[in-house]
């Protein structure tokens, strides 16, 4: 069911919340496109989208716009996928922002209308139901815990970690180790991150997986993400919206990753990358803490999240 006509094309366009006029402007190119192949690489299946082809046919700029029609040409397959399933249709209303707000993205950090190939990777896992939505947050279909390190809660509660499962305390409790089974939570940039808002996201994920996923033995709610970054807890009074997602569970360190350009990029834009601190302009307070924090030789870096289980009732009861 791949929109393969202009018409169709906007009909699309519009269920995943576009701009019509600036959608509009890729007709041309659209037009001037094959529609056999189009139909071809349109209907490409999960992880067999062939990259090397389109890149060796196309410039940089028209890959943007390329990749931007693939997804546009794939929303009937997505609510197909959306009624097949009988997945609630929320969930298909939610998801369908997505693409929308990536567009906004790439506008405001790298000045033009498409999507980088990192970019259409993840607009292909909401294609496929690999990525959906249940409120403010997201999360993967299937994750497998990615830090290779195991982590315990010692008597007190207090998570620890060791090398590895080999090294876990005979007494442990409620171990979670590399590749093991997990609900990995994503924070689209929706909105407020209203502690409440994220609890009952996480609800409805569990719900979710009670009822269409029972095989699903998942051993803890995870999250990896800038947001993370202890060192926002230097910058920040308890009752920040950061801080507050950050107490949702067990907050810990994963030093190997190095976050300050991914938040120069997050907290202003993609060229920021470029910039030392001094020449960062600042228009909110956070980006003037950052920005103090760098200058006093300050280092951020990856922060996760572990939810385990047994934990989740007591969350769940500051929604009653």
């Amino acid at each position: 069911m791949i929109a393969d006509s202009w018409e169709k094309m906007l009909k699309s366009a519009e269920f995943f919340h576009l701009d019509k006029e600036k959608f509009s402007k890729l007709k041309k190119f659209f037009e001037s496109l094959d529609l056999t192949f189009f139909r071809r690489i349109a209907s490409y299946k999960f992880g067999e989208f062939p990259e090397n082809e389109v890149k060796s046919l196309f410039p940089a700029d028209d890959q943007h716009w390329l990749l931007l029609l693939v997804v546009v040409a794939n929303g009937e397959n997505l609510k197909e996928l959306y009624r097949r399933n009988n997945f609630p249709a929320w969930m298909l209303e939610l998801i369908s922002f997505d693409l929308s707000i990536w567009m906004r993205a790439m506008e405001a950090d790298l000045g033009f209308y498409g999507l980088t190939w990192e970019i259409f990777a993840w607009q292909s896992h909401c294609l496929f139901g690999k990525i959906k939505q249940f409120g403010r947050l997201q999360c993967n279909e299937v994750h497998l815990f990615n830090v290779k390190r195991s982590f315990y809660r010692d008597a007190d509660g207090v998570l620890q970690s060791v090398a590895g499962q080999s090294m876990l305390p005979a007494d442990a409790a409620v171990a979670l180790n590399y590749q093991e089974p997990c609900i990995n939570l994503h924070i689209p940039a929706s909105g407020p991150l209203l502690r409440k808002d994220c609890i009952a996201a996480i609800k409805n994920m569990v719900e979710f997986y009670r009822e269409f996923y029972p095989e699903y033995r998942y051993r803890a709610v995870v999250c990896y993400s800038w947001l993370l970054s202890r060192q926002f807890r230097e910058l920040l009074p308890p009752e920040s919206n950061i801080i507050q997602f950050q107490d949702l569970g067990h907050n810990f360190d994963i030093p190997e990753i190095d976050q300050d350009n991914s938040i120069r990029w997050r907290l202003w834009d993609a060229a920021a990358k470029e910039k030392n601190a001094d020449e960062l302009i600042c228009r909110t307070s956070l980006q003037r803490k950052v920005v103090e924090f760098w200058k006093g030789g300050g280092h951020f870096i990856e922060g996760g999240l572990i939810i385990f289980p047994d934990e989740l009732p007591a969350l769940f009861r500051e929604l009653d």
